[in-house]
């Protein structure tokens, strides 16, 4: 796991606390094939992301929630392109409920000889289907919809009710789904895996502030 502590600008309404962002690369990725049901993509240098209907392709990743004493501002998590193609559909991003093992799973299963409720993680016992911590509705999943941090990154979860889950868990590891928003439009994408050689993965950003600035609640991050 990449760890990096960057200082960025002062956070406005924190009364001069500096802002600073953990930024966690996930510990296993991969991508769930619907043309390839059985067949494991946990060391693909790309993940796959596609909509069209009977091509589905899911990114999954985990990522571990660790190491600093920190008062959390906010959570987000973004992934590189490693294509130039555009995207008109939309995605969802869910929390998986199973704990895949990456170098087993498929669109079949996540780990041998267990079965994903619903092929490809699609299942409520698969996945929280009650909370997209994507855009929803309004999110496109296309390259550069995060053009202010990088033309090539695109950010898959945000909001409060991401920030309020990384809490929740922390200590522990969280697993995430990328997929499309159900209707089976047109679009693929390739985004950068953790085994990417010259790209970052997926990546986890915390943003906090120092604990002595006092104003919200005191987080610890622990290993798992």
């Amino acid at each position: 796991m990449i760890l990096a502590l960057v200082l960025l600008l002062l956070m406005p309404g924190l009364a001069g606390a500096a802002q600073h962002v953990l930024s966690i690369e996930a510990i296993s990725d991969c991508y769930l094939d619907e043309e390839l049901p059985t067949t494991n993509n946990g060391n693909a240098i790309d993940l796959q992301w596609d909509a069209n209907d009977g091509f589905d392709k899911v990114p999954l990743m985990r990522f571990n929630l660790t190491t600093i004493d920190v008062v959390i501002d906010s959570a987000t998590v973004v992934v590189n392109h490693t294509d130039s193609a555009l995207s008109s559909s939309l995605w969802r991003t869910y929390r998986v409920l199973r704990n895949p093992n990456y170098l087993q799973a498929t669109w079949n299963v996540y780990s041998t000889g267990n079965n994903w409720g619903t092929a490809g993680a699609w299942g409520a016992a698969d996945i929280d289907l009650s909370t997209d911590y994507g855009y929803g509705a309004t999110g496109v999943l296309y390259r550069g919809n995060n053009p202010t941090v990088n033309p090539d990154t695109t950010v898959i979860c945000r909001g409060a009710g991401f920030t309020a889950l990384i809490e929740s868990l922390i200590g522990s590891a969280i697993h995430l789904a990328l997929h499309d928003d159900g209707t089976d439009a047109a679009g693929a994408m390739a985004l950068a895996s953790r085994e990417h050689p010259d790209t970052p993965g997926p990546t986890l950003r915390i943003y906090w502030h120092d604990v002595s600035t006092g104003g919200r609640r005191r987080i610890i991050l622990q290993a798992p």
